[in-house]
This record gives structure tokens, sequence and C-alpha cells, in this order.
């Protein structure tokens, strides 16, 4: 019962806000965390011939996997998996070829 609600609440409320970020709080935190992935050369993918395959659970509207897009050098497959529909139809609207299912996180089992 607890997701329905916060999927509710992602759908009604927070999805047509969530990229306004005024603060820089996201952008922030994803700069870094594609300068993170940047010095471990996984963006790098010039002597790769297979696509980079990325997962992003709790994708929201697709901030992270834009961002991250734009930085590899070579291809990306992208995949993500969001609580809200609306945000995942953002996200889907947002990157070509993404990869999408609408889940909580919390059922993912590696």
């Amino acid at each position: 019962m607890q997701a329905a609600v916060i999927q509710r609440q992602y759908d009604d409320l927070i999805a047509q806000h969530y990229d306004l970020d005024p603060q820089n709080v996201t952008g922030n935190s994803l700069k870094q965390a594609v300068g993170h992935l940047r010095s471990e050369g996984v963006l790098d993918r010039s002597t790769h011939s297979e696509p980079l395959e990325v997962l992003d659970l709790g994708m929201g509207t697709g901030l992270f996997l834009e961002k991250l897009m734009a930085e590899v050098q070579g291809s990306v497959r992208p995949f993500g998996v969001a609580l809200s529909p609306r945000m995942t139809e953002i996200a889907e609207a947002r990157i070509a070829g993404l990869q999408a299912q609408v889940d909580d996180a919390a059922n993912y089992a590696a």
C-alpha cells in the first residue's frame, strides 16, 4: 500500500516540478556522479565494441541517464526503473532508446 501512495504523489505532485532543481542540489550530485565515473574510466568506451549498458534504479525523469549519455565516448544502452508512470513517460521522451519499467526498485534482486 505504501508504494501506491508514494507513486500517486510522484505522478500527481512531484513529476511536473522534479527537473526544476532551484537550489541545484540534483545538478551538483549528478555532476559528481558523472565525474566519478569519468575518473574510473567507465565513460571512455572508444576501445569497446559493445555499448555501455546502464541500469538506473530510481531513474526519476532520466536526468542522470541523460547527463551520462552526453559524456560517454561511445554508445550507451540505457535501462531504467521508476516507481512513477508519469516520471517514466518524461524519461522515455527525454532519452532515445530507453528501456524503462514502472516498478518499485525495492523489487530488484541482484
